[in-house]
């Protein structure tokens, strides 16, 4: 699959802020399963670079802007080809081992009653069959739609509220196989549905399985990833993992706007 992507998101501060300071992961990795035919990210129209990796491998680059801003526009453009490997990342070259991940986070604290659910889940069987499972009894036990959670909302009041989008989807996924013993991750990047037009950011969890390396579970779609799936970035939960992240002083009235389109080709 080819796609191309445009990604926009867009910051307005009423008052006008006197310094922003953003840290950008914005940029895929080469793999197997995604080759990156040219990626561009822009800050108001200047070109940013990536610059370090951070201690999950993931691309970053920071930029700062200290004249007063009342808008903030950062796009990304890039044309990719992607291949279905059935949702395998593998075993890539990493500094953290695996079992870095079977330690909870901040959004992925679950109150102890929810380990013998996730046991029970997660059933018998081998060790891709029970993460298949636990996604399924996830994802029935908390609907697709928003709830009141955002990004920064921990794993158990999706659970409480029997909703949640994408983000809370993945931080139960990744909560659970970890006390199921299993190491697990949060996964950042876009999804491009081939029957719907809404084409998004999108983020899934991935569970470390002996003998595959590290494999991804979209709970919200029931499956693991395809083709039509990009993958950015990675960490313990949606902290570490996320596309944008910063602050500034003033600007205390802040609104943000984001498109994302998707144009894809059958290969």
């Amino acid at each position: 699959m080819k796609f191309h992507i445009q990604h926009d998101t867009e910051y307005h501060y009423r008052d006008g802020a006197a310094l922003v300071v953003q840290a950008l992961r914005l940029w895929p990795e080469q793999h197997a399963s995604q080759h990156i035919i040219d990626w561009q990210v822009r800050v108001d129209g200047r070109a940013l670079e990536k610059q370090v990796r951070d201690g999950f491998g993931n691309w970053v680059a920071t930029h700062r802007i200290e004249a007063t801003v009342n808008c903030l526009r950062i796009s990304v453009q890039g044309n990719v080809e992607t291949h279905d490997l059935h949702g395998v990342w593998g075993h890539p070259k990493e500094a953290l081992p695996p079992a870095y991940f079977l330690g909870q986070s901040a959004l992925t604290k679950l109150d102890p009653g929810e380990f013998a659910w996730a046991q029970r889940a997660a059933g018998e069987g081998d060790a891709i069959s029970r993460m298949h499972q636990l996604m399924l009894a996830i994802r029935a036990r908390v609907e697709y739609g928003n709830a009141g959670t955002d990004a920064h909302s921990p794993a158990q009041l999706a659970l409480q509220l029997g909703k949640g989008v994408c983000q809370d989807h993945a931080h139960i996924m990744t909560a659970m196989a970890r006390s199921l013993g299993f190491p697990a991750r949060y996964v950042s990047g876009y999804f491009s549905p081939i029957d719907a037009p809404a084409a998004a950011s999108h983020a899934w969890a991935e569970v470390w399985l002996e003998g595959l390396g590290w494999v991804g579970f979209d709970v919200a779609n029931r499956q693991c990833p395809d083709d039509r799936y990009l993958r950015l970035a990675c960490g313990r939960d949606y902290d570490d993992a996320a596309p944008l992240r910063g602050f500034r002083v003033g600007g205390v009235h802040e609104t943000m706007g984001v498109t994302v389109q998707i144009a894809q080709t059958a290969q």
